[in-house]
């Protein structure tokens, strides 16, 4: 069997130093942690073995067709265009724990936004775990568009609640008429059943739709170089690994500037990590 390409790494990478999340903005910030924040984050995932899931949360973003417009283009009626304005809109996905599929020789492309403290994961615990690959849709791609719909739509006949105002409409008609025959009774009875099922069964596709929307990640055109080139893994549970799980951990030696590659040397036999993990120096490892 032919060996895999460059392109695709057997390791799969966690970054401590990712942006915050900004709550405000509803978006990754544009700088990564501090590197001495990012250090004590790689502490924290390897005393405690989990990979927890953070603040981070996909926003998926798809473009939503407004009314029709009519534009005159000239004097001739003939000329009269029907025009349509599409709106942006955001869904928020579960929150979610990240990996990368980036071969080491990639690793430097990703320093300037995620730092340069990462722990390897073997891919095939990550599959073992439940992480996937990530769709990556441009946002006003056709499948975005649709997806959005879909929910949209589903959402749409719960804001309406079927059974409640059927139930209603016929509390006001009862109060006007007094009691209803019999067999119409009957009939409402098993209307209002059918409609609360219907309700119940909308909620799985709602639940399943907006599962798959934490696996779906929107881009535009000028993150190509970035977002679109991390391929990204995801899961919507935590990460509880094992040592076994680990395969390397990279960081930066920073000289003057607290040398994190030393000093997680020191600290490795505290946190219990086994002599099988490779642990490297980012400035020897990833030739610029």
């Amino acid at each position: 069997m032919a060996g895999t390409p460059g392109t695709i790494s057997r390791i799969l990478w966690h970054f401590t130093g990712g942006p915050r999340w900004s709550e405000g903005e509803n978006r990754q910030e544009t700088e990564p942690k501090p590197t001495e924040d990012a250090y004590k984050a790689l502490i924290g995932i390897l005393t405690s073995r989990e990979l927890r899931i953070g603040q981070y949360k996909e926003v998926f973003r798809a473009p939503v067709p407004g009314p029709f417009t009519l534009r005159i283009v000239s004097a001739q009626i003939d000329d009269a265009v029907l025009e349509r304005e599409y709106f942006p809109k955001t869904l928020e996905s579960s929150p979610v724990c990240c990996l990368a599929d980036i071969p080491i020789i990639h690793l430097h492309y990703h320093a300037h936004r995620y730092g340069k403290i990462a722990i390897g994961f073997h891919r095939d615990a990550a599959i073992q775990h439940g992480f996937s690959p990530v769709l990556y849709q441009r946002y006003n791609s056709g499948i975005a568009k649709r997806t959005y719909e879909c929910i949209s739509n589903i959402q749409e006949v719960h804001r309406y609640r079927l059974t409640e105002g059927l139930e209603q409409s016929l509390a006001a008609v009862q109060n006007k008429v007094g009691s209803l025959p019999e067999e119409v009774s009957s009939a409402l009875e098993e209307l209002s059943a059918s409609l609360s099922y219907s309700e119940f069964l909308l909620e799985m596709p709602k639940d399943a739709l907006m599962h798959v929307l934490a696996y779906v990640k929107t881009f535009d055109n000028s993150e190509f170089a970035t977002i679109f080139a991390e391929r990204e893994w995801r899961s919507v549970k935590p990460f509880n690994f094992q040592f076994d799980d680990v395969s390397m951990i990279v960081l930066p030696r920073n000289p003057g500037k607290g040398d994190h590659f030393k000093r997680f040397v020191k600290e490795a036999e505290t946190i219990g990590l086994p002599k099988t993990v490779s642990v490297l120096a980012w400035d020897d490892l990833v030739e610029y």
